[in-house]
Formats: C-alpha cells, sequence, structure tokens
C-alpha cells in the first residue's frame, strides 16, 4: 500500500511530493511520485453543502461562500476574533467532508485489489482519524459545560 508522507499539505490544484511507505517498510524512492491535490468543483461543493444549516437554501458556490452564510446563519460578525475562528474551522469541517467523501469513494474502488495487509493498514488509519475526530469533538464541546452553568 503507497502511503503519502507530506511535510507541507499544498493548496488545492497543486502538486505535492511523496516519499513512499510500503507496508510498515519504509523504502527511498529515487523517482518520486506527484499527486495532484483534487480542486473542489461544483459536484464536489455537494459534498460540503449536507453539512450547511442552509444546505436546501444555499446560495453559495464555494467553501468561503458556505461558510459567510453559515456565520450570518448564527448572526455571527465574521470581522470579529470570534468570527474570523469560527470561519476557518467552518472552512476547514467543509473542506474535511469533501475529503472523506473523496476517500470513501477510493476505497470503495480499491478495497477489492488490495491485499489483505493494505486493507488492515487503510482501515487501522481511517479508524485513527475517527479518534482523531472524536477529540476535536471533545475539545469543541468540553466548554458547553461551563457556558450553561
Amino acid at each position: 500500500m503507497l502511503l503519502p508522507h507530506v511535510a507541507k499539505i499544498p493548496a488545492a490544484g497543486q502538486e505535492f511530493c511523496c516519499d513512499l511507505k510500503l507496508g510498515n517498510r519504509k523504502s527511498q524512492i529515487a523517482n518520486r511520485k506527484f499527486l495532484p491535490m483534487p480542486t473542489p468543483s461544483d459536484s464536489s461543493l455537494k459534498f460540503a453543502r449536507e453539512l450547511s444549516p442552509r444546505r436546501s437554501t444555499s446560495t453559495a458556490t464555494d467553501v468561503d461562500g458556505l461558510v459567510a452564510e453559515q456565520l450570518s446563519h448564527f448572526a455571527i460578525d465574521p470581522a470579529t476574533e470570534m468570527g474570523r475562528t469560527l470561519g476557518r474551522l467552518a472552512g476547514h469541517i467543509y473542506r474535511a467532508n469533501i475529503e472523506l467523501h473523496f476517500l470513501w469513494e477510493l476505497t470503495v474502488r480499491e478495497l477489492g485489489r488490495r491485499d489483505r495487509g493494505d486493507r488492515i493498514a487503510a482501515f487501522n488509519a481511517k479508524k485513527f482519524l475517527c479518534f482523531q475526530l472524536a477529540k476535536l469533538l471533545d475539545t469543541l464541546q468540553n466548554p458547553f459545560r461551563h457556558t450553561y452553568q
């Protein structure tokens, strides 16, 4: 299984260089593989829109538009520190949902072609992503206890 190890993730549409890792053995490969970063398109925006509070009535044409609509929906001023921070986080979440859909499609397409070790490695990597998401939710929700006390 080829796993990219990237120090810095480039913007959408750019290419990144990755070292390749085969299973548990690290491999120094002379020819590095360049993988294009997916650029969010109109078709992938529908995945981001799934998370929007205005998912049925949104007129946004990109993720930044979805973020602006979300801040407006909750009457958050985007010029404040809270608005900027919430906006950045919302943008990451919208983009994460797009990537999750890409990963889902890739998993379905590639699963039958992978050997058992590669399937286990992919399962473990996705399971760890679940742990990371749970930690994010805990960090986000923890202050709620103090807000309503």
